[in-house]
């Protein structure tokens, strides 16, 4: 992972955007990271590695709030219409 400053980013941005297809670029401000640049391809798969891992707990959450009795009509009546 690259990392640059916020004024080197705004000073070559056309660079920054180049190297963020390759790689993510992490830019720090007041010597910390502020933000990471990265190309669509990453993000998409970052998305979707996102919501599988939701998917995943909710799968496991309702197998054991099954397994504890919660069923849909107690749930109904727990939740407000």
């Amino acid at each position: 992972m690259e990392y640059i400053t916020s004024k080197q980013a705004q000073a070559h941005f056309g660079a920054l955007l180049d190297s963020a297809q390759r790689n993510p670029v992490v830019i720090k401000r007041h010597k910390r990271d502020c933000v990471v640049v990265m190309s669509m391809t990453d993000f998409e798969e970052y998305r979707k590695a996102r919501a599988k891992a939701l998917m995943e707990f909710c799968d496991e959450a309702s197998v054991e709030a099954a397994g504890n009795g919660l069923t849909a009509d107690i749930l109904n009546t727990l939740l407000p219409s």
